[in-house]
């Protein structure tokens, strides 16, 4: 076998990713849907599974009669990733992100704080809205913790920052960017 023949014989199980239809999505269905994946997964402490698609990263996966939903992400005091939703097979969302601890936080004790500041995250995401299925709420705060989510856009397109604040705004300690919306196939 030559090296074109190894190359396509490696690239065959891509041959067919692009074969998205053109289906309409329900918005509703669509936002409610993320609300319950999103409270399943990470808000939830979920193990990501074994077999994952991307070879390296955690992935968290959530299904419901057609729908799917898989969380990719690579990194942890400082992450990136890819949240999907599949309808019947097809693509209809995407959500990208990029994000983490502050790394100009000095101290012996990164690791707890790190470990601190994602275990209120999860309370914070766990509140996610069907209104608005990206993160969090706009704000969510216990203890010394502030947690504050912004965006512009809608479940069609949009783009937003969250960030999480210790003792009333005096150290950002975490800070992620994200930015998605519906998948409109060719």
């Amino acid at each position: 076998m030559d090296i074109n023949e190894e190359i396509d014989k490696g690239l065959s199980k891509y041959r067919n990713i692009n074969t998205q239809k053109n289906i309409e999505v329900n918005l509703t269905e669509l936002s409610k849907f993320l609300v319950d994946a999103k409270k399943a997964t990470y808000a939830s402490n979920a193990n990501p599974i074994k077999n994952q698609e991307r070879i390296g990263f955690k992935e968290l996966v959530y299904e419901n009669g057609l729908w799917s939903y898989r969380d990719s992400y690579v990194g942890f005091y400082y992450f990136s990733g890819t949240e999907v939703v599949k309808y019947d097979g097809n693509i209809v969302w995407n959500m990208s992100y990029a994000g983490g601890m502050n790394p100009a936080i000095n101290s012996t004790m990164y690791d707890k704080k790190a470990r601190t500041t994602f275990r209120f995250l999860r309370k914070a995401l766990s509140l996610v809205t069907e209104d608005r299925p990206f993160r969090g709420p706009t704000v969510f705060k216990d203890g010394n913790l502030e947690y504050l989510c912004g965006e512009l856009g809608d479940i069609k397109d949009f783009f937003g920052v969250e960030e999480v604040f210790y003792k009333n705004h005096d150290i950002r300690i975490y800070r992620l960017r994200f930015l998605g919306g519906l998948i409109r196939p060719k």
